[in-house]
């Protein structure tokens, strides 16, 4: 029993409270729990053992999403944007991790603020973005994912100006980050990062990650799509300006 209580980090019940938050957030958009959980939890724990942790999180609450919402997928944004996200995810971890990290945070950070506000205030964009975006989308998401651990900006600024059926934005959504954390994730354990001690803690937070996202869920089947683009707004906001503390903190 003792072995078992030392796998608990210190801490637990901050991140816990924040893991409950941030699926609150991920049941209403398809996404966005990471930008509530990893700038707190990062303060008490450390980036390597938060991270595989989140993403695993990450990747069972876009399963969840996507088996109970596959008859909302748009399956041509995804035959788009997959591919390039995996080519993204390459990038980068090979070419891009000799450009300057913080340069690149600033630019991505001020682009979700930028998007953030133009999405609260024209939550149903009446121009919509033209489809070869997807590829641009799919592939600054994938490299920002995989040398941040924070990739869905870009996936839900596109998809925000395509979808206009909420069900279809909040799983197409889902479903791309599935894809996106489950390579990262994958990465992790070949890195020996998500060993004993990750998913132990993983499997703890669990439980207040699933009812996050009921609470979530219940949520988005409430709301109009003009207040889901507002959500996914303020979220963006939140997004850019987790970035942005990563870089002046």
């Amino acid at each position: 029993m003792s072995e078992l209580a030392e796998l608990v980090p210190e801490f637990f019940w901050l991140a816990a409270f924040m893991v409950f938050i941030g699926y609150i957030v991920f049941g209403l958009i398809g996404s966005g729990a990471g930008y509530l959980v990893i700038p707190v939890v990062s303060h008490v724990w450390a980036m390597t053992f938060l991270m595989p942790v989140a993403s695993a999180l990450d990747l069972s609450a876009a399963l969840a999403i996507n088996r109970s919402s596959k008859r909302d997928l748009v399956r041509a944004e995804l035959h788009r944007m997959i591919p390039m996200a995996f080519l993204g995810a390459l990038a980068g971890v090979t070419l891009l991790v000799s450009l300057p990290r913080n340069a690149l945070l600033v630019i991505l950070g001020s682009a979700a603020i930028f998007f953030g506000m133009l999405t609260f205030a024209d939550p149903v964009p009446r121009v919509s973005a033209r489809p070869g975006w997807a590829y641009v989308a799919g592939f600054i998401g994938g490299a920002c994912g995989a040398l941040f651990g924070i990739g869905a900006p870009p996936y839900q600024i596109y998809l925000a100006r395509r979808l206009t059926d909420k069900a279809q934005l909040r799983a197409t959504v889902a479903t791309v980050v599935f894809f996106s954390v489950g390579s990262r994730l994958f990465l992790f354990a070949l890195a020996g990062l998500f060993l004993t001690k990750e998913f132990f803690t993983f499997v703890l937070l669990l439980p207040f990650g699933a009812l996050g996202l009921w609470v979530g869920s219940r949520a988005h089947l409430a709301i109009t799509r003009a207040q889901l683009g507002r959500a996914i707004g303020v979220v963006l906001l939140l997004a850019g300006g987790s970035l942005l503390w990563r870089v002046f903190q």
